[in-house]
């Protein structure tokens, strides 16, 4: 490899497969190849290994049955880039070099994690099948004709988790509100054994409010279109339309364009079936969906008339027949239901105090009750699909692949957010690591020195974020764990904490220190709003609640019983299980302070996740978004560069500019640049690395 920066190099304009091969490496060139790739139909382009992948918001006829058997086999880079590439050669790279490997997806919403998760998933499963079978495939779809039944789960256990964990945003049709991380594990003959699921971030506050134009779960419009069509359907779980519940018809938005939800709901029923969850459990779970749909609609008064939300709460006549139609869905006795609406539990130092809701409280409850139910229901479908999935001895040769939320910058970002930012901040050192490594490597087997590189640590920002005794999530934790703790002592804590540190920014506007913080993340300044951040970290357990339903004669909800203390069961995890499933048994009551928060759970699952992927070679898919309305084929140059620096793509380019920013093969650049000394051609040696030698001597100085 030599520095040819200065002599007229491939341009941007050409859109070239490969960006290291360009002249222009800077932000405008990359951003105006990916453009001239992308109006050309071209959505895949590399960066050395890396692949971005720009949403054509349509269908390409790239992703159909004959392209999985041109990659089958295909050495990297032979090919026009694709994710299929990605995957075969993560596939090769696992058996020629004995090392786990990982296929990092991330993107913001609406950039195509979910779509390239599958067709990954889809490929590995179909490639492996093709290896004995390459002559036995006919259809056009990627998933027809799976070999084994282990695979067609994998692929099943996708959709049910899509049904569950994504839905409708203003930016996607079809977003993921939840991260995972999916081990696809191998046998000796390097097989598909089976597959662990670990997820991260329920997004819980979805279930009870959406915004305009937004959509619930699917599951729950899958689940009401089924009953719309079915009667006898509707009337064993009980189920309105959408517009009857308030978890439902708050956004003005219901249906989706091009989807039939009714025709889903079918699909899912057979995925439950293929991951072996039986007509009971399967009925059992319709139920405790559509019990959720009902706690939504929970009114509540005062129980001496007021409405200021001081008085004791009592039900309304409705609120009554509500409650009786969720007993019935959960099978548990009436009478305890409605002692758990209506009254809260304390526990200090293990003695049990039962106090009144008030009517503020009770709406709240409601709230919680659902959220916890809907969580449980999540974390029960995921240890079930692991342990169908479970690929019993031969766990240690696997190819992970994570689809992860993207870093987020909305007008209003709250808990959320903030959780999803750390995130990327901890993934972005990993990245950063990744790209430095790669280039100290090629300019080592070239015997380039590279000091010169510098390589930039967001090292500041993530203890400013993780790191305790005092940092931004531990002090979090303590307001949860105080009796009194609240969004305004936390906020005050942070500003005396941190209030002359680099990444912390209290703000000019003085009106607005208390109800907003700032952190300068390694993609641009983030303006949080502290409202709702404590009762968002406190783990909604309810404890009256579950342990009603531990009483119910369904096993179903019985089993979701053993989740009830879910944070802890993940806090403990601290290590990667070997089938990724919950321990069982009888779950200990823990005093409030003992009890993990939602941010401390999600810290040890995002190290523990750091950990595993360092201990792999990793695969990058950098997804991005070419226009915020969903447009086919339309390039919005500013919105992608945004992108590109939230990915950490303009750090790619600057490394590589503090370098040798145009990488050259041998056998490219004697091509190329033989027309240079055309009348002494055969001159020039014939090996290429001389011949290069030759070139650069001749007309450039250098050896």
């Amino acid at each position: 490899m030599f520095d040819v920066s200065g002599m007229a190099g491939i341009r941007a304009e050409e859109g070239v497969p490969d960006m290291t091969t360009i002249s222009d490496m800077n932000e405008n060139g990359v951003n105006r190849n990916l453009q001239v790739r992308f109006e050309r139909g071209e959505i895949y382009t590399y960066t050395g290994p890396i692949l971005v992948a720009v949403n054509p918001y349509r269908e390409l006829p790239i992703f159909e049955a004959g392209n999985v058997l041109r990659y089958h086999g295909a050495k990297f880079g032979s090919l026009e880039p694709h994710v299929f590439a990605i995957a075969e050669s993560s596939y090769n790279h696992l058996k020629s070099e004995a090392i786990n490997q990982s296929l990092v997806i991330s993107g913001e919403s609406g950039a195509g994690k979910t779509e390239n998760t599958k067709f990954i998933l889809e490929y590995l499963c179909k490639s492996i099948w093709l290896h004995s079978n390459p002559k036995a495939y006919r259809t056009s779809r990627v998933t027809a004709n799976i070999s084994t039944w282990v695979q067609q789960q994998i692929l099943e256990a996708n959709n049910i988790l899509e049904s569950f964990g994504n839905a409708k945003t203003i930016r996607n049709d079809n977003s993921s509100r939840f991260g995972r991380f999916m081990q696809v594990c191998f046998d000796d003959e390097f097989k598909i054994a089976g597959c662990v699921i670990q997820d991260y971030l329920l997004e819980q506050s979805r279930i009870i409010h959406q915004s305009a134009k937004e959509r619930n779960y699917h599951v729950f419009y899958q689940l009401t279109a089924a009953a719309a069509r079915d009667k006898n359907f509707a009337e064993q779980f009980q189920i309105l339309t959408p517009n009857d519940y308030a978890y439902l018809n708050q956004s003005g938005c219901v249906d989706l364009e091009g989807v039939d939800d009714a025709e889903r709901f079918d699909r899912l029923r057979l995925a439950l079936e293929i991951v072996q969850v039986n007509k009971e459990s399967s009925d059992s779970l319709f139920g405790v969906l559509s019990a959720i749909l009902w706690l939504g609609n929970l009114k509540y008064k005062g129980e001496h008339g007021d409405e200021d939300g001081s008085d004791n709460a009592s039900l309304t006549p409705g609120d009554e027949r509500i409650l009786k139609t969720i007993a019935s869905l959960l099978a548990v006795d009436y009478d305890q239901l409605v002692q758990v609406a209506l009254v809260r539990q304390i526990n200090i130092s293990g003695n049990v105090t039962e106090i009144p809701l008030k009517l503020k409280e009770a709406r709240e409850h409601r709230h919680a009750m659902a959220k916890a139910l809907y969580s449980r229901t999540f974390a029960w479908l995921v240890d079930h699909i692991n342990k169908c999935t479970n690929p019993g001895s031969d766990q240690t040769k696997f190819i992970g692949i994570l689809d992860i939320f993207g870093f987020e910058n909305f007008e209003t970002n709250s808990f959320e957010q903030l959780c999803i930012n750390y995130t990327n901040e901890k993934l972005h050192m990993f990245f950063n690591h990744y790209v430095f490594k790669i280039e100290q490597e090629i300019y080592k087997e070239e015997e380039i020195n590279f000091a010169h590189i510098t390589f930039t640590d967001n090292t500041r920002c993530l203890e400013m974020i993780e790191k305790p005794p005092k940092c931004i999530l531990k002090l979090l934790s303590e307001q949860c764990h105080m009796p009194q703790g609240n969004d305004e002592r936390y906020l005050a804590n942070l500003h005396t904490e941190f209030g002359s540190h680099e990444d912390y920014v209290k703000g000019d506007d003085r009106r607005k220190w208390d109800t907003e913080f700032s952190i300068r993340h390694y993609a641009g300044t983030v303006v949080y709003k502290v409202k709702g951040f404590v009762s968002k970290n406190r783990d909604s357990q309810q404890d009256v609640f579950f342990d009603a339903l531990l009483k119910s004669e369904s096993c179903f909800v019985q089993e979701l019983c053993e989740f009830r203390d879910l944070l802890s069961k993940v806090a403990q995890l601290g290590d990667v299980k070997g089938d990724g499933s919950f321990s069982k048994g009888t779950v200990k009551r823990m005093t409030n302070r003992a009890k993990p928060t939602v941010s401390d759970a999600f810290r040890l699952q995002l190290q523990v996740l750091v950990t595993v992927l360092g201990s792999t070679n990793p695969w990058y898919v950098r997804c991005i978004k070419p226009n915020h309305d969903k447009s086919a084929m339309k390039y919005v140059p500013d919105i992608v560069l945004e992108q590109l620096r939230y990915l950490g793509m303009l750090e790619i380019i600057r490394i590589k500019k503090q370098g040798f920013p145009v990488h050259y093969p041998f056998h490219d650049f004697k091509l190329r640049y033989t027309c240079l000394d055309i009348k002494q051609r055969f001159r020039i040696p014939k090996d290429e690395k001389d011949g290069v030698r030759y070139i650069l001597r001749k007309f450039n100085g250098i050896l």
